[in-house]
């Protein structure tokens, strides 16, 4: 499986990833509240009311997914479990999918043109300027789930697996070597070859004897 180029999140990352979350999805929301209040403001004019596609459909509100991915992203900053790392990897996805249909919205209301009474064109115009902003927000929520998605993703092999005994894995511990018992050791060592020569020498001895005698 082909490496993602980062090559690690750290718990920082993380935590920002969640915030920013956060912070966009309450900025959606808001938003949400301030469209409603502009556009139910409006004159029933001869050409109508502005009523964006996003208006209808109420794409604001779908914010609340950005909300539950960064709470899923920080909550697997601060634990760091598989479990938690499978629900904020599940939670993104949905943003990032979420995210993307509201890319496609805002732009369908940005090209399109309606007729609509000159008494709403100040609040059309506002609408507008307001749908901008939230396309950049949603860019932003976008290139940041897709990122973290495509991350674990390809990844997924080593990120889903416990950094505890319990999870299964073999850990592999190096034996550390200090230089006392080094020294030890290597006397030790060369006690023993000391007396393995003197046995040998011994057993010379011995059987010089023996030819002498004989």
């Amino acid at each position: 499986m082909p490496v993602f180029p980062v090559e690690s999140l750290s718990l920082l990352d993380s935590l920002v990833l969640g915030a920013v979350q956060i912070m966009t999805s309450s900025f959606h929301l808001l938003m949400w509240y301030f469209l409603f209040d502009l556009y139910s403001q409006q004159h029933k004019g001869y050409f109508g009311m502005y009523n964006p596609i996003t208006y209808r459909v109420q794409y604001p509100s779908w914010a609340i997914s950005f909300l539950v991915s960064g709470i899923l992203s920080v909550s697997e900053a601060t634990y760091s479990s598989v479990h938690s790392r499978k629900l904020a990897f599940f939670g993104n996805i949905v943003s990032a999918s979420v995210a993307s249909v509201g890319i496609i919205l805002i732009i369908i209301e940005l090209c399109m043109e309606e007729e609509l009474s000159y008494k709403n064109f100040s609040r059309a115009n506002v609408g507008r300027m307001v749908s901008m902003i939230l396309l950049i927000t949603s860019l932003l929520e976008f290139s940041l789930t897709f990122t973290y998605v495509c991350y674990v993703f390809y990844n997924w092999d080593s990120l889903m697996q416990e950094n505890t005994p319990e999870g299964g894995t073999s850990c592999s511990v190096k034996e550390v070597s200090y230089p006392e018992e080094e020294e030890r050791d290597n006397s030790d060592e060369d006690g023993e070859d000391k007396e393995e020569v003197r046995e040998e020498d011994g057993e010379r001895k011995e059987e010089l004897k023996e030819e002498t005698a004989l």
